[in-house]
């Protein structure tokens, strides 16, 4: 650990002129501003700990929904009356924020129906009844901070410290630095979902075929893990893309006389970078199965170029983290590489080069354009593709049947499609999603986008059970 310790430092001290650690410099700034957040925290969590009916809040005040006003309301006023979700300052607010909120209001109405769940997830494990926010949650395990040295894993918990976040993302998956389980962990042994721990002589393993239910709470007793433990924090990552393969179809093989391969490009990898021993997890729940994992993304191709730099790794596509499970749990082997020849992923039109299916967790696909190309490319090439989103609404927000217009219509002989201006200026903004990209099964995309536009979204029962925005 000294190593690690000193290797930290050393790179902390290098020119900030080196044009491959520029940010390095500003650390030490992000590093206070958050520090002064989290003792803020801390201070209120050692001041209500000792009393059970108190809890920590770190909600912000409502604000008025229209784009064009946003300020703090000490009661709501307006409440849409469709979604009961959103709520305005006045009537003329709620007019004014309509043409906007009408794309996803159904979508978020099905999100104010599903609170009852939502709050059922959170309710499984004892400690968000002290406090819903992750913040609120890992303080009262002393793992609040940004350096991983000192909170292990639980570094990524960084959401407004661009800088830090990027120093911790990119340094992470390297020799020497990455951290051992119990010191990524950070946790009792009790606590801590081992992998390593699997392959000692009586070693407690999970039963297998894997059984267990869709709830946090069967996951845990599986895994042989208190449910006092935080460790559904993190492992909501890896259980994410299991219910991501699930739902198109990827289920695991019980058969010992099988073997498969597949591989999974997982698209806007960041976070992720600091904890990729988590996704050993998924060994556990494939089975008999060689699962490749390439991870994409802006993050993903800078922590490549770190990792070239420091001479950590030659390779542009280099594998990262490999674990294969005990015999008595499947001989499933997990390896994750990551991507560094682009920032931008689209799929390849290369037999080889196509995997088994895509993933994106917390995907925000109403929000980003950027997904746009690559759903075209997937619907034309038939590749399997599932996301985890923050919410309905954003799915929502998608709207496949304009895509299809907008592939099928930038052919001149198409014509037009009839559309309000608000599906007019969506239809413009779809047709220059396929600029950058050659769509040469049009008829076989059109229908694909068809067929996925009548898809049901279904609520993942093993998201993170606390609130993380």
């Amino acid at each position: 650990m000294d190593t690690v310790i000193a290797q930290l430092a050393q790179l902390r001290q290098l020119d900030s002129g080196n044009p491959h650690m520029a940010r390095v410099g500003r650390v030490a700034q992000a590093s206070m501003q958050l520090g002064a957040k989290y003792r803020h925290i801390q201070q209120e969590w050692e001041r209500i700990k000792d009393d059970p009916s108190l809890r920590l809040d770190l909600s912000e005040p409502h604000r008025c929904h229209s784009l064009f006003c946003q300020r703090n309301l000490e009661e709501p006023l307006q409440v849409c009356g469709g979604c009961q979700g959103v709520a305005y300052c006045s009537p003329e607010c709620a007019k004014a924020g309509w043409s906007v909120h009408k794309l996803v209001c159904a979508g978020r109405k099905r999100d104010m129906e599903n609170r009852p769940r939502f709050k059922a997830i959170l309710e499984q494990f004892p400690w968000t009844s002290r406090g819903a926010f992750i913040s609120c949650i890992l303080v009262q395990f002393g793992l609040l901070g940004v350096d991983r040295i000192q909170v292990g894993y639980w570094a990524y918990n960084v959401k407004d410290g661009t800088i830090w976040a990027d120093f911790n993302n990119h340094l992470a998956p390297w020799e020497p630095l990455i951290l051992s389980e119990q010191r990524g962990w950070r946790l009792p042994e009790a606590q801590i979902p081992s992998l390593e721990n699997l392959h000692l002589a009586n070693a407690m393993c999970p039963r297998f075929p894997p059984a267990f239910e869709e709830s946090w709470r069967s996951y845990y007793e599986w895994r042989g893990l208190p449910i006092t433990s935080p460790a559904a924090l993190l492992l909501h990552w890896p259980l994410a893309v299991y219910a991501c393969l699930k739902a198109l179809g990827i289920a695991p093989v019980h058969n010992c006389g099988f073997r498969r391969s597949l591989t999974v490009h997982y698209i806007g990898a960041e976070d992720e970078l600091t904890f990729l021993r988590v996704f050993g997890e998924l060994a556990l729940l494939f089975p008999n199965t060689d699962l490749d994992i390439i991870m994409f993304g802006p993050s993903v191709s800078k922590a490549v170029e770190s990792g070239i730099t420091m001479d950590y790794t030659e390779s542009a596509r280099p594998l990262v983290f490999e674990y294969t499970s005990p015999a008595s749990c499947g001989s499933g082997t997990i390896r994750i590489f990551l991507d560094g020849h682009s920032t931008i992923y689209l799929p390849s039109r290369g037999s080889a080069e196509q995997p088994d299916a895509i993933v994106a967790l917390h995907a925000g696909l109403g929000t980003d354009s950027s997904w746009y190309p690559v759903i075209y490319q997937a619907a034309e090439l038939s590749i399997p593709f599932a996301v985890t989103d923050y919410d309905e609404a954003s799915i929502m927000a998608i709207r496949l049947d304009l895509m299809e217009q907008a592939l099928t219509c930038a052919q001149p002989s198409k014509g037009s499609t009839r559309a309000t201006e608000k599906e007019k200026a969506l239809f413009d903004v779809f047709k220059r999603g396929l600029r950058d990209i050659t769509v040469v099964d049009i008829q076989g995309a059109a229908a694909r986008l068809r067929k996925a536009d009548k898809r049901t979204t279904l609520l993942n029962d093993f998201m993170c059970p606390a609130v993380t925005m």
